[in-house]
């Protein structure tokens, strides 16, 4: 089972995926489902909800409700976030 840190950083990677655009909004949407519906997501409940908020952002998008940059803008925010606790987390020797 992967770590809290893991999860974080495969989060991560997948937004910072997104806005390098290699990956769709469609398979962020993909992966939260198969993360949040998982047991990994018991291990940082708090990342499940802000992945599970962050795709109903781009559900809303989806279906012509939100523009597509409230997505990205809380993308964005959770990006930075999570860049910035792996930052320290290294800093910390963690």
């Amino acid at each position: 089972m992967p770590s809290a840190q893991e999860l974080q950083r495969e989060l991560a990677k997948v937004l910072s995926s997104y806005f390098n655009g290699q990956t769709s909004m469609s398979e962020y949407l993909t992966w939260e489902v198969e993360f949040t519906t998982s047991d990994d997501a018991r291990l940082d409940p708090d990342l499940s909800g802000r992945a599970g908020r962050l795709a109903l952002l781009g559900h809303e998008h989806l279906m012509d409700l939100r523009p597509l940059d409230d997505f990205e803008q809380a993308a964005r925010r959770l990006l930075d976030e999570l860049q910035l606790r792996g930052a320290t987390s290294e800093a910390a020797g963690g």
